[in-house]
């Protein structure tokens, strides 16, 4: 029952058009809708810098979001060719789930069977992590696909070991770290892994030796985002947070307690058959060794560093993903029959179809901009003033600026600065400055930090001459006599 990389070059010979085919899938399944959720916040972001011209772009990442910048070079590129849309925006990534979603067969069925691969990839496909960041403007499903990738490029190396491929390794490894800095928890994954499998891989001593010199040199090659990203850590604390078990269990991976309980029944269960292998042939099966490592590792990590200085988001470990499905797909490929695997599946795409349909809805991103924009073109006209409360209410006209044709953002200083978001007044500083019977419209969001009571326009000499409260936006008529 060994299973060793001997026989993988014929092995992903004969699964290479099912993997197409489930990676097929997982592209349809990320694609169908991507385009209806409004743009957010995090949209806005590679919209202001991956649309501003291509020389600016240092003075930014110097600034601000450097471990985003291979990914903003990329869509700088990408929206010259296909401009800016939901689609457009978001395409990229579901391509990436595509090939994320192949990859994860071609593991499977590497170091398990095809069965067990064709099984997590379309495990991988129909989570609702996958779904989500198929449809976000941001890298986490290409750092997910890259993930994959680079796993598969290890275990060939591995087998073959030899010198000169290790050199591709180091610079794939530097740049998938240059893509999503998080990638960088991958090192001790693999070398944990390679260790606890070494005799089932037959992984030989020159083998672990090229794997660390690789690496080492991946880390040095990738050394500039990491250290930009130490000297931008304020950043990353932001939006960090300390993880919770709710994080761990449900919302980074599952997102509904239903389908959390049945996934991680079934990741015990390969746990658990594991072990018993172990004990009575002293055999642990490499896929759940590398599974439970990839799954485990990167969020111990990340749990404990936060305990320090908060480095954790859900969405951080999206590409820890194709471990968890690797794990299920496991599980489900030893049950006793064949159909009983195929019924797990259905029962993990039924429970969380529900969650995957409602990642499809106009507000999927607790955003109502596309609706906001709809509603200002509506009942604003060009030629009046418009201000913004805070940066992310103006992330509004970066991810919708048809809609504010023709208007004079009155609050704007200089575009194409450092920061993603350009210089800006304050609302009110802004509004003393226009002339009297000037209309302005002023756009605020419920849940700002920086909320700007309309009062002060009032104190300015503005009255309200009407106002439209949607979900998350509200659309202020002012007017001065």
């Amino acid at each position: 029952m060994t299973t060793t990389l001997t026989a993988a070059p014929s092995r992903t010979a004969r699964v290479a058009p099912a993997a197409v085919a489930v990676g097929a899938f997982g592209f349809v399944a990320s694609f169908v809708g991507l385009w209806v959720p409004s743009f957010w916040t995090d949209e806005a972001a590679t919209i202001a810098a991956a649309s501003r011209p291509l020389a600016t772009l240092p003075k930014l990442l110097l600034n601000v979001d450097a471990v985003h910048g291979t990914y903003y070079l990329f869509m700088h590129f990408w929206i010259r060719l296909f401009g800016i849309s939901e689609l457009s925006l978001r395409l990229p990534s579901a391509i990436a789930v595509g090939f994320m979603v192949t990859g994860v067969v071609v593991i499977g069925a590497r170091l398990s069977t095809r069965f067990s691969g064709i099984l997590a990839g379309i495990v991988a496909a129909v989570l609702p992590r996958t779904i989500e960041m198929g449809a976000q403007g941001r890298s986490y499903a290409i750092a997910a696909a890259a993930a994959v990738w680079l796993t598969i490029l290890l275990l060939s190396l591995v087998r073959q070991n030899r010198t000169r491929a290790w050199v591709w390794f180091a610079l794939a490894f530097a740049a998938s770290i240059y893509v999503f800095l998080y990638l960088a928890l991958l090192a001790p994954v693999f070398g944990l892994f390679l260790l606890v499998a070494r005799k089932d891989l037959e992984v030989r001593r020159a083998a672990l030796k090229g794997w660390a010199l690789a690496t080492t040199a991946g880390l040095l090659i990738a050394l500039p985002v990491i250290l930009a990203s130490v000297f931008e850590r304020g950043q990353i604390i932001s939006v960090g947070k300390v993880v919770t078990g709710d994080d761990v269990f449900v919302s980074q991976w599952f997102y509904s307690p239903p389908l959390a309980i049945v996934c991680w029944a079934f990741i015990l269960l390969a746990a658990a058959v594991a072990i018993s292998l172990r004990v009575k042939k002293r055999w642990f099966p490499p896929l759940v060794a590398l599974g439970l490592l990839w799954l485990c590792v990167p969020v111990v990590l990340l749990a404990a560093i936060s305990l320090v200085s908060p480095s954790y988001s859900p969405r951080y470990v999206s590409f820890c993903i194709p471990a968890a499905a690797l794990l299920i797909g496991f599980t489900l490929s030893v049950l006793p029959r064949n159909w009983w695997g195929i019924v797990g599946v259905v029962v993990i795409a039924a429970l969380a179809l529900a969650t995957d349909v409602g990642l499809r809805t106009p507000q999927a991103n607790k955003s109502d901009w596309s609706q906001a924009a709809a509603e200002f073109t509506a009942v604003a006209t060009p030629g009046d003033a418009v201000v913004f409360e805070s940066n992310h209410t103006r992330g509004l006209m970066i991810g919708y600026p048809h809609a504010f044709d023709g208007f004079d953002d009155v609050g704007l200083i200089e575009s194409n600065t450092s920061t993603l978001w350009g210089d800006y007044r304050s609302p009110v500083d802004a509004a003393h400055d226009l002339p009297t019977g000037q209309t302005l419209w002023f756009i605020s969001d419920h849940d700002s930090e920086a909320s700007t009571d309309v009062g002060l326009f009032e104190g300015a000499g503005y009255t309200v001459e009407k106002s439209l409260a949607l979900s998350d936006t509200t659309i202020y008529e002012l007017r001065r006599p």
